[in-house]
C-alpha cells in the first residue's frame, strides 16, 4: 500500500498542475492543500481545496498498469473534465493537440479523437462535450485502453487503466452529480 502511495504522489501532483492550467484563475494560488487520500479499488482519492480561495480541488486518479500514465477525473470551472496523464512530454500539433483512441473492456475501439494538452504538454484532456458520455462508458467497464500519439513525432503510448471503484470515487467529486444530471436531462453543464 505505501508502495502504491509513493507512485501516485507525483501523478497526483501533475494533475493539481492540470487543474491549475485550465483555470487561469488559479494561476496566483497554485497551492491546494490535501486534506485526505484514500483509494477506493482501482483509484486514489484526494479530497482538497485551493489554499487561497477553498474551492474544491478534490480529484481521483488511477494509474496505468505500466505505472507510466494515468487516468483521473477533476472538478473544475467549466464542470468534471477527464485528464490523461501521458508521463512524458508530447510536443501535438500546431493547436497543441494529440490524437487519442480508447476502448473499453473488449468493445470496439472508439475512432481516434483530439485531446488538448494542457500547459506543460505532459497531460491532455477530452473535449467537454465528451466527457458524460465517456464517464459513463467508464462506469460500466472493468478498464479502459487509451492510446496516445503525438502527431509532432508519431510517438506513440498506451496504457491500461483499470475502472474498478470508478462509481464511488466519482461521488468525491461535487461536480459529477451534476454532469449526472446534465446527462439524464440533456441540460448542457
Amino acid at each position: 500500500m505505501l508502495e502504491r502511495e509513493e507512485r501516485m504522489r507525483p501523478m497526483q501532483a501533475a494533475l493539481i498542475a492540470a487543474a491549475c492550467a485550465i483555470m487561469p484563475s488559479a494561476l496566483h494560488a497554485q497551492a491546494s492543500v490535501v486534506q485526505t487520500e484514500f483509494d477506493e479499488g482501482d483509484f486514489s482519492v484526494s479530497i482538497a481545496h485551493d489554499a487561497l480561495t477553498d474551492a474544491n480541488s478534490s480529484f481521483i486518479l488511477s494509474i496505468a498498469d505500466n505505472e507510466q500514465g494515468a487516468l483521473g477525473w477533476k472538478c473544475m470551472e467549466d464542470g468534471l473534465n477527464v485528464i490523461l496523464v501521458l508521463g512524458t512530454y508530447y510536443e501535438g500539433d500546431e493547436d497543441a493537440d494529440i490524437v487519442v483512441q480508447y476502448r473499453f473492456d473488449q468493445d470496439e475501439a472508439e475512432p481516434q479523437e483530439y485531446w488538448a494538452l494542457l500547459s506543460g504538454h505532459e497531460m491532455a484532456y477530452i473535449a467537454m462535450d465528451r466527457v458524460v458520455t465517456f464517464t459513463e462508458r467508464a462506469l460500466q467497464s472493468h478498464r479502459v485502453v487509451v492510446r496516445a500519439v503525438d502527431p509532432y513525432d508519431n510517438e506513440t503510448r498506451t496504457f491500461v487503466v483499470g475502472m474498478r471503484g470508478l462509481e464511488k470515487a466519482l461521488h468525491n467529486l461535487p461536480c459529477a452529480t451534476a454532469a449526472k444530471h446534465a446527462a439524464v436531462t440533456g441540460s448542457s453543464m
